[in-house]
């Protein structure tokens, strides 16, 4: 299957003519006449005005006739944002409950190097398991910790 049939089979998907289509995308309808008979091939300013009107059409799928026909959705991160994802506000309530609990931890790991019971001054440097180490840096300070969870909550811990 060739590019000028994967426009084709766009077409037909979309339920319009080559007229339609072409008007829908912003060319001259002589230019999807000039495709779809195997006159010319498409340019890439074509193709960038199928995809800006058609995004679910996978542009490797059209332009190489590899992969999908449409566009896989796209995996929701932490900034996308939508009414569904409140209960972040939900969870302001319950942040007087869990940040006494995180703040005795955080208290606890900042007192005790590991199983040593040793406190541990600013200016140590704290092994980890690969051999590194990280210097404490004395003139820095935490000024937010913030904890995010599956369900996209988060809470917000501030030390102070």
């Amino acid at each position: 299957m060739d590019i000028k049939e994967r426009l084709i089979k766009i077409i037909t998907s979309e339920g319009l003519t080559s007229s339609s289509f072409a008007d829908s995308i912003g060319v001259q309808r002589s230019s999807i006449s000039h495709i779809l008979s195997g006159r010319n091939k498409p340019s890439i300013d074509f193709l960038e005005k199928v995809f800006a009107a058609y995004p679910k059409y996978n542009a490797e799928w059209l332009i190489m006739g590899t992969g999908e026909v449409y566009k896989k959705p796209k995996q929701p991160t932490l900034f996308d944002f939508d009414n569904k994802a409140a209960p972040a506000l939900e969870l302001k309530e319950k942040k007087d409950d869990v940040v006494p609990e995180i703040e005795q931890q955080i208290k606890a790991e900042e007192n005790v190097n590991g199983d040593s019971g040793q406190k541990i001054s600013s200016k140590e440097e704290i092994p980890l398991s690969n051999n590194e180490i990280i210097p404490t840096l004395p003139q820095k300070k935490i000024d937010k910790i913030i904890i995010l969870y599956s369900d996209r909550s988060f809470i917000e811990y501030h030390p102070s």
